[in-house]
């Protein structure tokens, strides 16, 4: 029985449990639970608890609940805890893990809670005995606090922690509260924190084992433990004045302070220091009498002795007294005593008074009352200067962030401050205003008056006027080509730095409304700008800026030929942003990428998302994508942008394509492919295809890393070449490209080059790399043609080995090149035969080592150095033939061309053998003289024409020995020195051959060639031994003849050109002896042979002047003798008649000779047309 009793009990028990496991687990236990936990809330804080949400698993230990709200003071947005199970059926809550997500807590000025539970160690009513938290982590907590007194302060941050167990047994908690770079901001001022506080407390005591509490340049650390009725506080801290002010004066400023106590006063040093000097004080914090106080602060700082006392009191009203004493560099002798109250009022007492401070006597005294009365402040210091006499002068403010002047009348008239303020310099807060002249009128703290206010920016202006009344604003502004960042300024520099936008805003503004809500609207044109490296011509926009929300209407941005028009909202409350813009013919240009652009581009943009959520698509149809000038013609683009990842996605027309991503704009994966791309630019062309991939990161364009693959490439320039490769392999790691190997071939005329070692850095626009070629020489001809080189061809065999290295578009050379074959130089008429050419490149200089040719029977061989356009070259000639119109010869000698100090003009000097050759002047004087290199090229050589004939129909000299110099232009020399003639020369006088017996022609006229020629001729005639002397200037020879036996001058000319002995002039003319006349030799002569009948004849002719001279009336033909009869018929006016003795041609001249050097020429020409000439001698 006793067992059935048990087996029953047994199975009832059973029962009961299996029933308590199927209760916890159903909706009416989650229900249950939630219920007991609003009731504990609502017992312990008077608050009521609410769930979106509350899920309870006794199975799996799960607790969930989500949108937890605590009256308006708490909300979470989710709780996930992971709980021991079997420890509930022992009443112990055991949370092995606790997950705390979206805290917000409000406090406001009305909010009030309910006194917590006397004893809420024990936890009546939520049924637990103990609660143990394990681990315990909060995350994204924000809290806002705002006093009665207008006050408000917040907390955000998503870096929160809080590590924490509790056992309420024994009422024991330890745990970790930490954050960093939780921002505070306090009445609008922002503040970052960075906290760390590990505790323990029971319902004894708490301590405080560490905190530390850091903010820009402010470090606290403090340690304590507080009981019932007593507690101990330590606290050490260390502020940099600079980081927490940015006053420049404070560099290297420091407070630092050490305290010990309770909660109700704390105590201890204080230290101020500059870096090498520190003053040392005492400081107490009376807690219960809000009260702080200084006592005996003193030492050296910054080059003064401080001293220093005083005290501040917050108790019921503000209270500052103040007694100081400055000794130094710049104060020398300076004293303060401050008293300051505020209840409801300021009540001020104060008293600056110094001798010598900085550069003259200073004070300041200031009287309480219902107006301000400024009695007397005067300074003179570094920083400071002031003038002011009863409430009016000026204050001149000049920090390294601050320059401000205000001039005009304080604490008058009922006002604050009333006249001209002009701000230099203003950095303050991190925030850079503009240059500012304003004036004004300060009613009091809610009430300003901007008459007028100039801002000043170059040739920018900005130009504001309204007032500043109860909170609200209503000013005008006009801005005038302002700098879009300057009209900024509001905005602190890591903001500012953040909006990539620049250009010159002009338009008008309304601003209205809550200062700290304001109201703005008006019209605005932006120009010239750089909206996030696009470029626009011009952006125009009409705005309305209301409660938080920005309203863009008819907004047109303007590039190229087309725009964009468009509009939207930003809403700043809830960051949502909604803008859409449609563009055609717009031009597309990328301002960091300069030479990247897109011509005529129709498409949209979509902006819409939030602005920490931002979301882009924008699609394009492209008509020409050009790159440094390069036209790569058509194609679609399209970017869009995704939890702030950007896809773009390109095609064009001909063949290229590409995609990637840029992810959270710091990672970025693009890949491109090429099919038969194809670039055309008229003359050049490439047809590529291959593909190219890189990673890296976007901020730092060094970690790209890549590579890529052509499978096929053709460069074609017209008709100079056509090279093509396929299969060659490329890295990129940073900005560099690599290949260790590029093999470029054409099949005619032959060309292979192979570039290995190819290192090509985009970032610098450097290229280097190993080059190889070699091929047909024929390649030159078609670069002289490309160059438009005409009459010079070549035929053989190119090679060289090169480093090339420098800007990709203009790289150097370094390294030897070689050539083998011929040289046609047709317009020169001149086949250089077995040429090798070794060439030596070095950046610009050439040094030809040696290039050798044979030319018919003769060789040549030149060496030197070419650097730029400055030539130092050698060429030694053997036997080359010289052959130009009236000269031809064998030329042999060393030659050395240079160049000269003024650009483009050259030097040849050494000497020159001309041997076996012919001079033929009629020859040369037929030749047509055109404008060459030669003109530029300045001579100095040495030259030897022994063996060189000269030849003319009457004249046949053979040259001997020479001692003679070529000077001047290479077009037209000059010879000086002395020729010898050799014995073998002969020249002929009527029909009659004259061998030379000796003779020598010197050139001495540094301005022609015009020798003076001594020759000795002689001919044996009809038993006589003629001989003919001819001396005097090449253009002026006189001749004489001797016979032997000794004859007359009349009868020698007899045996000459009668063939016997005849005295008569006319029979002289009328023997045939004219026909025999021709030629320079019988010209030049007869004017002298027939001077002995001169003035016989001007007797017979009744003529004042009867002369033969040498002339040449048709250039045609060679000079002939000309006869000339000339005639007075006044002193002033005169007749000329000439013949020539060869052609029968004849010349009528009338000339008239004036006063002043003047004369007139009537002539009737051989030709037979009549000149008129007036002559002007200087």
């Amino acid at each position: 029985m006793i067992g059935k009793i048990f087996k029953f009990i047994g199975y009832t028990i059973l029962i009961l449990i299996i029933s308590l496991l199927i209760f916890v687990n159903t909706a009416l236990f989650d229900k249950f639970l939630e219920n007991r936990l609003k009731e504990q809330v609502l017992f312990t804080t008077g608050l009521e608890l609410s769930f979106s949400k509350f899920y309870v698993s006794f199975f799996k230990g799960k607790l969930l609940a989500e949108n937890i709200k605590l009256s308006n003071a708490l909300t979470i947005k989710k709780i996930d805890l992971d709980i021991k199970s079997s420890r509930l059926l022992f009443a112990k809550l055991d949370i092995e893990r606790a997950r705390v997500y979206g805290v917000s807590v409000n406090i406001d000025r009305d909010f009030k809670i309910k006194s917590f539970s006397k004893n809420p160690k024990k936890l009546d009513k939520s049924g637990f005995e103990s609660l143990i938290i394990r681990d315990f982590r909060l995350e994204n907590v924000s809290v806002k606090f705002s006093d009665r007194e207008g006050n408000v302060a917040s907390f955000v941050s998503k870096d929160f922690l809080i590590q924490a167990g509790f056992n309420a047994k024994d009422g024991t908690y330890s745990g970790v509260i930490a954050f960093n770079n939780g921002q505070v901001v306090y009445n609008n001022n922002p503040y970052l924190l960075n906290v760390a506080c590990y505790f323990d407390f029971n319902e004894n005591s708490i301590t405080i084992k560490e905190l530390s509490i850091s903010s820009g340049g402010l470090k606290i650390k403090s340690k304590g433990k507080f009981a019932k009725g007593k507690s101990e506080i330590s606290i050490k801290g260390k502020a940099d004045l600079f980081k927490l002010t940015k006053v420049e004066e404070l560099k290297n400023v420091t407070v630092a302070f050490n305290l010990n106590g309770d909660v109700n006063v704390l105590k201890g040093d204080i230290f101020l220091t500059d870096g090498k000097r520190k003053a040392k004080g005492f400081l107490t914090i009376n807690i219960p009498e809000k009260k702080v106080s200084v006592k005996n602060l003193s030492g050296n700082f910054k080059d003064h002795f401080i001293s220093l006392d005083g005290n501040v009191s917050f108790k019921k009203k503000l209270k500052i007294a103040l007694e100081a004493s400055i000794k130094g560099k710049f104060l020398k002798n300076f004293h303060v005593n401050l008293d300051i109250e505020k209840a409801k009022e300021w009540n001020y007492n104060a008293r600056f008074y110094g001798v010598d401070c900085g550069n003259g006597v200073c004070g300041v005294k200031v009287i309480s009352g219902k107006i301000p009365k400024l009695s007397t402040v005067k300074l003179n210091l570094p920083i400071l200067k002031t003038d002011i006499e009863n409430n009016s002068g000026w204050i001149d403010l000049n920090l390294k962030q601050a320059r401000v002047f205000a001039h005009g009348d304080f604490f008058k008239n009922g006002n604050l401050f009333s006249g001209l303020l002009t701000v230099k310099k203003l950095n303050l807060l991190g925030l850079n205003f503009p240059k500012m002249d304003a004036n004004l009128t300060i009613k009091s703290k809610d009430y300003v008056v901007f008459d007028s206010i100039l801002l000043k920016d170059g040739e920018g202006t900005a130009k504001l006027k309204g007032e500043f009344k109860n909170n609200k604003l209503n000013i005008k502004a006009k801005l005038n080509d302002f700098p879009f960042k300057k009209a900024l300024f509001f905005l602190d520099k890591e903001t500012l730095d953040q909006i990539e936008i620049f250009g010159a805003v002009e338009g008008d503004l309304n601003i209205s409304g809550k200062y700290d809500n304001p109201e703005v609207e008006g019209s605005v044109t932006l120009l010239h700008s750089n909206i996030y490296g696009l470029y626009f011509s011009s952006v125009n926009s009409d705005f309305l800026y209301k409660n938080s929300v920005l309203k863009l209407d008819n907004t047109i941005l303007e590039a190229g030929d087309g725009f964009m028009k468009g509009g939207g909202k930003i809403n700043f409350d809830n960051e949502k942003i909604d803008l859409k813009f449609k563009g055609k013919d717009i031009e597309l240009n990328y301002i960091p990428l300069e030479d990247l652009y897109a011509e005529n581009s129709t498409g949209q943009v979509k902006i819409f998302g939030t602005l920490s959520d931002l979301k882009i698509d924008s699609n394009f149809s492209i008509q020409d994508v050009v790159f440094s000038d390069l036209s790569f013609g058509a194609g679609d683009f399209s970017l869009s942008m995704r939890n702030n990842d950007i896809n773009l996605d390109f095609i064009l027309k001909n063949g290229l394509s590409g995609k990637g991503i840029i992810k959270n704009g710091e990672e970025m994966d693009f890949n491109f492919k090429a099919n038969k791309f194809i670039y055309n630019d008229g003359e050049n062309s490439v047809v590529v295809s291959g593909e190219f991939g890189f990673t890296g990161k976007t901020d730092d364009l060094n970690t790209l890393s890549g590579s890529g693959k052509i499978n096929s490439l053709e460069v074609k320039k017209g008709e100079l070449f056509n090279l093509q490769a396929k299969n060659a392999d490329f890295k990129m790691q940073g900005m560099v490209l690599t290949s260790s190997k590029l093999i470029l071939t054409q099949s005619f005329p032959q060309l292979r080059i192979d570039m290995t070692n190819i290192n090509l850095n985009i970032d610098k626009d450097e290229i280097s790399s190993d080059l190889k070629f070699s091929g047909d020489a024929a390649l030159v001809n078609n670069i002289l043609k490309d160059q438009e080189i005409e009459g010079v061809s070549v035929n053989g065999e190119l090679n060289g080995n090169f480093k090339l290295y420098g800007i990709i578009y203009s790289p150097f050379y370094s390294g030897d090149l070689g050539f083998k074959g011929s040289v046609d130089l047709k317009d020169a008429g001149y086949f250089v035969e077995n040429a090798n050419l070794k060439v030596t490149v070095d950046y610009d200089v050439f040094e030809i080592k040696n290039f050798y040719g044979k030319i018919k029977n003769g060789s040549i061989n030149v060496s030197g150095t070419i650097i730029g356009s400055n030539i130092d070259l050698q060429a030694k000639v053997d036997s080359i033939p010289v052959d130009i119109p009236g000269f031809y010869a064998d030329a042999s000698g060393l030659v050395f061309l240079k160049s000269l100090t003024e650009e483009g003009r050259y030097s040849a000097s050494g000497y020159l053998e001309l041997k076996n050759g012919v001079l033929n002047v009629e020859q040369m004087l037929s030749g047509e003289s055109e404008e060459s290199f030669l003109d530029n090229v300045e001579l100095d050589l040495k030259v030897s024409l022994e063996g060189v004939t000269y030849s003319d129909p009457d004249i046949t000299l053979l040259f001997g020995k020479s001692n003679l110099k070529m000077r001047g232009s290479a077009a037209n020399p000059v010879l000086s020195g002395v020729q010898l003639i050799s014995k073998d020369s002969f020249l002929n006088i009527g029909n009659n051959r004259f061998y030379v017996e000796r003779g020598r022609l010197v050139f001495n006229n540094p301005l022609e060639n015009t020798p003076y020629v001594n020759i000795v001729a002689s001919a044996d005639l009809n038993n006589y031994r003629v001989r003919c002397f001819l001396k005097g200037s090449a253009d002026k020879i006189n001749i004489k003849f001797a016979s032997d036996p000794p004859l007359s001058q009349n009868k020698i000319l007899s045996v000459l050109f009668g063939g016997g002995i005849n005295t008569g002039i006319y029979d002289f003319f009328h023997t045939g002896a004219e026909e025999n006349l021709s030629g320079v030799g019988a010209a030049l002569a007869l004017n002298t042979l027939l001077s002995s009948f001169n003035s016989k004849m001007r007797k017979t002719l009744k003529v004042d002047r009867f002369f033969i001279s040498s002339q040449v009336f048709d250039v045609t033909r060679s000079p002939s003798p000309v006869m000339s009869f000339e005639k007075d018929l006044s002193s002033r006016l005169s007749f000329l008649y000439a013949q020539s003795l060869d052609t029968g041609g004849n010349l009528i001249e009338l000339s008239y000779h004036m006063a002043g050097k003047r004369n007139i020429y009537i002539r009737n020409e051989i030709d037979g047309s009549v000149t008129l000439e007036f002559e002007i001698i200087k």
